[in-house]
């Protein structure tokens, strides 16, 4: 299925192409490891192992639920070049409006106030720095 076929904002992954591979290699570098895509709609893609891809296509397609109109596994992808998006996450995290973890709580916190201990550690601290110090019941 062609890549134009999908909206605009379509997570996909899907693998490559013996050729779409090559293409991926030479413009990337002959030593990465390549046999997937992870296209992120608008927003641009990254090249991987399909086990780098899912790593990445799994959390995507639930903590970015308004960036995506569609996400689907492809049987493959058509491709109009082959440069990967860098900064990719940050990206999506901009286009979301995320700067904050998803289950963040920003509910106020109740302040206790410290108390001295009396533990036989602590009281004996107490007294080395009441000697060092000057400070005691006077």
């Amino acid at each position: 299925m062609k890549r134009s076929a999908y909206k605009l904002n379509t997570l996909i992954l899907a693998p490559l192409t013996g050729e779409q591979i090559a293409i991926a290699k030479s413009t990337l570098g002959a030593r990465r490891q390549i046999t997937h895509v992870l296209v992120c709609g608008s927003f641009g893609k990254m090249f991987g192992t399909e086990k780098q891809c899912r790593k990445y296509f799994a959390p995507w397609s639930t903590d970015f639920p308004t960036l995506f109109d569609q996400v689907i596994e492809a049987n493959g992808v058509e491709l109009t070049d082959y440069e990967e998006t860098d900064g990719l996450v940050m990206r999506l995290i901009d286009a979301q409006g995320k700067r904050k973890p998803k289950d963040f709580d920003l509910s106020p916190v109740e302040m206790v106030p410290l108390s001295p201990t009396t533990s036989s550690h602590d009281t004996g601290l107490l007294d080395m720095l009441k000697r060092l110090f000057g400070i005691g019941d006077r």
